[in-house]
């Protein structure tokens, strides 16, 4: 499984929330594009490339992440795509 939750283009306004997710191919969290959703008490851990990842940086907020927690085993916390 590459993702455990993938937020797909323009997802918005959606609550994530009491999830826990990991060993995934990729990240646990992953969101394409989108605004204003809610990423809460949730435990991801130990992705393959990273925990969470945002796919498409846009000016507005994409997600506000509170209280949760990321387990890494030396892979990075937040990637943000397309890497250079």
């Amino acid at each position: 499984m590459r993702w455990a939750i993938y937020q797909d283009a323009a997802s918005s306004h959606i609550l994530i929330e009491n999830n826990v997710c990991y060993h995934v191919d990729s990240e646990p969290f992953y969101q394409h594009f989108g605004q204003k959703n809610i990423v809460r008490n949730n435990i991801f851990a130990f992705g393959a490339e990273g925990q969470a990842a945002i796919g498409k940086p846009e000016a507005h907020p994409a997600f506000t992440f509170e209280r949760n927690i990321l387990i890494t085993d030396g892979r990075a916390l937040f990637v943000v795509y397309p890497r250079i």
